[in-house]
């Protein structure tokens, strides 16, 4: 069971790194904290697994990066193309 301590504020003899929990009758349970990197050490992912991850999700960005700037110069060309004939048009009329 934990310390029951009075709550002070002035001359708190406790860590910082302590939680206290209030009662009802304003007395204090110091508890420490438990931190999950001391319980439990997750072993590191595999490098080539993970560089395969990234890999993957770098292909499909560029890809859609790819088909996004085709699309754009396809406008774009386009656009070009109707503004020459129309200023062809416009030549020969005159």
């Amino acid at each position: 069971m934990a310390p029951i301590v009075p709550l002070t504020f002035m001359n708190n003899p406790f860590p910082v790194s302590k939680f206290a929990k209030y009662t009802e009758r304003r007395f204090v349970s110091i508890v420490p904290i438990r931190r999950t990197s001391q319980l439990v050490r997750l072993q590191k992912a595999d490098s080539p697994a993970k560089r395969a991850r990234q890999s993957e999700k770098r292909r499909v960005y560029n890809k859609a990066k790819k088909y996004q700037f085709k699309t754009w110069m396809k406008k774009l060309f386009t656009a070009c193309v109707l503004w020459i004939s129309g200023h062809n048009q416009t030549r020969t009329e005159t």
